[in-house]
């Protein structure tokens, strides 16, 4: 890697990618994105791959400084599980395009008690989730080494004096004194009731799919330094074959769409090679004892990568997928290719003339992006929602997907990736159904009043 100081022989096994592009909108790739992407996994360490283990995201429930995102996931999602304000990712892990590509593990986010944090970033192309906490005052994050000193860092005075900026006024009108002291006593750098950090070196407040990553690249390492003969794509799988099925009773949800209904998360699902996945936590936790185990059992062994062309379907008519209609629009792909999955990418083109509407002013906003679902199913007949509805796409001006017109909600220079279908065959008749899931206007933001149409599926192969 020119200019890097890394040679194609060095034995770096992983690049924790601990950042992302977080909108609510789909970003697009090209060859030299995915040229980039894919380079360590098929030119370092002697030709055996780097893994490129990249944080999903932390937009499950905030979409940052995206207001419009948060008030169009609050209005879509309300009432739909009782009790609950979020009950699906206000973001989709597949519009981070780095996120959506095969040569990346992306990597969710697990409390203390192995269960779904309030943040991590949900969608079919997590691959595992790793242990990251919540926020270190009432549930517990994560406890690290910190910026040193106490002039920088979690634990230094000036993200004490922000916090104060921030809420000392508003905690004093309460009449609460010495609020930061006495919940965040680890990380307050006076050490009124907590002298176990005085030098401010360390931190218990550390979160965030950017926690998560680099835990996973520790255990990568360690499967690495158990056999370091393993290709990145034999780690790759030792990591979903000992993961640990975290939140073993999470349950389907479904959505009244209208006189039907439409189950638009499906929990655990085990497919037809034995792998279980969750669009909550990928194959699940990972389990470092278990995969050192098995790479030193010297027992996965991989051929060569197969990656197809991409095998595009252009329909001659667009097919309308019907506003509020839990049947929505089914086409089939037929894939003559026998090829052992280990990921698989979709490219769609969905179009609503209200998306453009919305970015021209013509109306102040729609819920035709949001409203869109999109499940496939396998030959075997294995389930995976590929894109989630009742997000924030289209909450900004009515954009999708950047790489399309300005009617495009999904373009297939933003692919869709699942790791669902691990280990199935490839052979055989896809179903790719496209459901409409709202038929009500939600504040500013229009129902479509036309229905939407799909006019290209295309997809793309990678397994051996």
């Amino acid at each position: 890697m020119a200019g890097s100081g890394i040679g194609v022989n060095d034995n770096v096994v992983t690049f924790n990618r601990s950042y992302g592009s977080t909108a609510p909108v789909i970003f697009a790739t090209d060859e030299i994105d995915e040229t980039i992407v894919s380079y360590p996994t098929k030119e370092l360490r002697h030709g055996l791959g780097a893994l490129n283990i990249k944080s999903a995201g932390n937009s499950f429930v905030s979409a940052g400084g995206w207001p419009e995102a948060s008030q169009m996931c609050n209005a879509q999602q309300a009432g739909i599980v009782e009790g609950a304000s979020r009950v699906f990712s206000c973001f989709d892990g597949n519009w981070d395009s780095s996120n959506a590509s095969f040569y990346t593990l992306s990597i969710g986010a697990v409390n203390s008690d192995g269960n779904h944090t309030s943040y991590s970033t949900a969608g079919s192309n997590l691959f595992v989730s790793a242990p990251a906490g919540e926020y270190g005052d009432t549930e517990p994050a994560m406890v690290t080494t910190d910026q040193t000193t106490c002039t920088r860092g979690y634990a230094g005075w000036p993200a004490y004096d922000n916090f104060m900026a921030t809420n000392g006024s508003f905690l004093a009108s309460l009449g609460i004194d010495n609020f930061h002291e006495r919940v965040y006593p680890f990380n307050n750098p006076m050490g009124e009731y907590n002298d176990s950090n005085l030098s401010c070196n360390y931190t218990n407040t550390f979160n965030g799919t950017s926690s998560a990553a680099p835990n996973t690249s520790g255990v990568v390492n360690l499967i690495a330094e158990a056999n370091p003969e393993l290709s990145w794509r034999e780690i790759r799988h030792i990591l979903a074959a000992t993961a640990t099925q975290v939140d073993a009773d999470d349950a389907p949800i479904e959505l009244t769409v209208g006189d039907g209904t439409f189950v638009a998360h499906h929990g655990w699902v085990e497919n037809a090679a034995g792998f279980s996945f969750n669009n909550l936590y990928g194959f699940g936790r990972p389990n470092a004892g278990a995969a050192v185990e098995l790479a030193m059992a010297d027992s996965v062994e991989l051929p060569e990568l197969v990656e197809t062309e991409w095998l595009e379907t252009v329909l001659d008519t667009p097919v309308a997928v019907p506003d509020n209609n839990a049947d929505g629009a089914s086409i089939e792909i037929t894939v003559e290719e026998d090829v052992t999955i280990e990921g698989m990418q979709f490219g769609l083109s969905v179009r609503n003339t209200a998306m453009a509407d919305a970015y021209m002013g013509n109306i102040s906003g729609t819920t035709a992006g949001s409203d869109i679902a999109i499940e496939v199913t396998s030959p075997a007949g294995t389930k995976s929602v590929i894109a989630t509805s009742r997000t924030s796409l289209g909450a900004y001006f009515g954009i999708g997907s950047l790489g399309g017109d300005l009617d495009h909600i999904y373009h297939p220079s933003s692919p869709l990736l699942t790791n669902a279908f691990l280990g199935e065959s490839s052979a055989g008749t896809w179903t790719v159904r496209v459901v409409d899931t709202n038929g009500q206007d939600r504040g500013t933001f229009m129902n479509n009043t036309e229905n939407s149409l799909v006019d290209q599926v295309n997809v793309r192969l990678f397994g051996h």
